[in-house]
């Protein structure tokens, strides 16, 4: 069985064709709403389209639904924020010595310093807060105490996923809070190059959000334009903090 084919058409003559197509007459007259796209069309309504739960290297992995935190996707979410321990503390080295002033220039492990029994228990106790102005969530880690050269800190990360509606894309902004007794002494903001993106899906009366993650560092963007293959490169600000 055909689901569908591809047709050649000279360009200029793509209405005339369609016209000729649904109604057998070459000034025939069609609907607004008629099924027929270009490949250009079809390639970017099928990048566009995002199901939940179904894998693609474009799209990314169902993370949890926006609308649904805090809440029932809340442990989906902290599951997702246990996972990507080494993309969130990639950097915890440059991270310490942001906060330890003589800190020797030898690169630290992180599972030396931070090993996933801690890391996964300090996020399952994580305090997640949403905030519908801002349209932000915010999942804040439970302190956690790091000794280096005899000296004892303790770190708090702050991980806000940054929604914007006009585009659906979302950023993770990570704030790292330092403690030494009872003084807050600094805090560290960063973006983390990672990727995700949102849905939205009528459900009823109902529309919600689904959270995607795209596995990967964003270095880059780029858009390919056909039939030309002209090639145009978006930059932007700065591409990655690693």
């Amino acid at each position: 069985m055909c689901k569908g084919f591809v047709l050649t058409v000279r360009p200029g003559f793509e209405e005339a064709f369609v016209k000729f197509i649904e109604t057998g007459e070459i000034d025939g007259e069609i609907e607004d709403d008629h099924p027929y796209l270009t490949l250009a069309q079809e390639i970017k309504a099928s990048s566009k389209s995002i199901y939940k739960y179904v894998p693609n290297p474009n799209r990314g992995d169902y993370v949890f639904c926006w609308e649904d935190v805090p809440g029932t996707d809340e442990e989906r979410l902290k599951e997702h924020v246990r996972s990507m321990k080494g993309a969130i503390l990639k950097d915890l080295s440059k991270i310490l010595k942001h906060f330890l002033e003589d800190l020797s220039e030898r690169e630290l492990s992180i599972d030396d310093i931070i090993d996933d029994e801690t890391w996964f228990k300090r996020v399952g106790d994580a305090d997640v807060e949403k905030n519908e102005e801002k349209n932000e969530i915010t999942v804040t880690t439970k302190e956690i105490p790091i000794k280096i050269n005899n000296v004892t800190i303790t770190l708090t990360f702050h991980l806000t996923f940054e929604l914007d509606t006009s585009d659906g894309t979302i950023r993770l902004v990570r704030k790292v809070m330092e403690r030494r007794g009872d003084v807050l002494r600094v805090e560290k903001e960063d973006v983390l190059p990672l990727r995700y993106y949102s849905s939205e899906e009528k459900e009823g009366d109902a529309t919600r959000r689904y959270v995607f993650f795209v596995p990967g560092e964003h270095i880059d963007t780029w858009y390919e334009y056909t039939p030309t293959g002209a090639l145009h490169v978006e930059k932007g600000e700065e591409l990655s903090m690693w």
